[in-house]
């Protein structure tokens, strides 16, 4: 959820539960964008997403979930407001936006909660999920290691080091296959303000009056989100591929760095990067004082 008041505080909030499935996002944009023989393969992921067996997965999964739109209803009603009606003054407006985030929440930690299990249940009994699981874990030993490991078949970051990062490249598999979700997600309602209901589309977009953002940011601290800066994010995202993908380390990738005159400290780098390690399964190694 972003909070865009300007251009130096653009960033977005970040429930602590799914933060790892951020990290591996960040991660898996860039692996997209520098690595082909990784697009190729998820290319294929998305094929197989086709499969009549993993489209019928996927409907049990959405069935076995509560629904965004049902949840923001429940929370409405339980909040006193009559979603066919204006709210009226005696209703307490803070309670009900800071109601809307936690149904946000509440849907994130249900998605997460039940996606591992529906995996491996799906994984052991239809053919058609398992090319998408085989698949999955092919692209992850290609994007995600360095080209001597692989020669190797000795991969750092696997399908299994990580719980979040098969969930990330998975969920961006079926939005792009089935994009109409995506936009059913971007119009649901995702907070009220005064007499005005905001949609997702609309609070992520930062497509809201300062005030309202001012509000929503509270809110949303309220409900246990951390704000991640999205340059911030971004430029870590890139460090960690170079580091753990492109280069040795940060050690080669701080010198290659210094012989077009930016000057970064490795041991400050291995700092920055080590949130991606750990939501990568990346083992870290330790190296005098430092892990690196």
């Amino acid at each position: 959820m972003e909070n865009n008041n300007s251009q130096k505080d653009k960033g977005t909030y970040v429930l602590p539960e799914v933060l790892p499935i951020s990290l591996c996002g960040a991660v898996l944009a860039i692996v997209l964008e520098e690595n082909d023989k990784a697009k190729l393969i998820f290319e294929q992921i998305k094929e197989n997403c086709k499969l009549p067996g993993c489209q019928e997965a996927f409907i049990k999964f959405e069935k076995d979930l509560p629904k965004g739109q049902k949840i923001i209803r429940d929370i409405v009603k339980s909040a006193g407001y009559n979603i066919k009606k204006p709210p009226s003054r005696e209703i307490n407006q803070l309670k009900i936006g800071k109601d809307f985030i936690f149904g946000t929440k509440q849907l994130i930690e249900n998605y997460t909660r039940k996606f591992t299990p529906w995996v491996k249940s799906n994984n052991q009994s239809n053919n058609d999920f398992q090319e998408v699981v085989a698949s999955i874990a092919e692209f992850i030993a290609v994007g995600f290691n360095r080209e001597r490991e692989q020669a190797k078949s000795k991969y750092k970051v696997t399908a299994l080091s990580s719980k979040a990062l098969p969930l990330a490249v998975i969920m961006k598999a079926y939005l792009e296959v089935k994009p109409m979700n995506m936009k059913r997600y971007e119009q649901a309602p995702m907070y009220l303000h005064g007499k005005k209901i905001y949609s997702m589309r609309a609070v992520t977009s930062g497509k809201i009056p300062r005030r309202v953002q001012r509000a929503l940011n509270k809110d949303f601290i309220g409900a246990g989100f951390k704000l991640k800066h999205d340059d911030k994010l971004d430029r870590e995202a890139g460090w960690w591929y170079q580091c753990r993908v492109v280069y040795s380390g940060p050690e080669e990738f701080c010198r290659e760095l210094a012989l077009r005159g930016e000057v970064l400290d490795p041991a400050n780098v291995s700092k920055e990067i080590k949130e991606f390690d750990e939501a990568m399964g990346y083992p870290r190694e330790k190296t005098g004082k430092h892990k690196i």
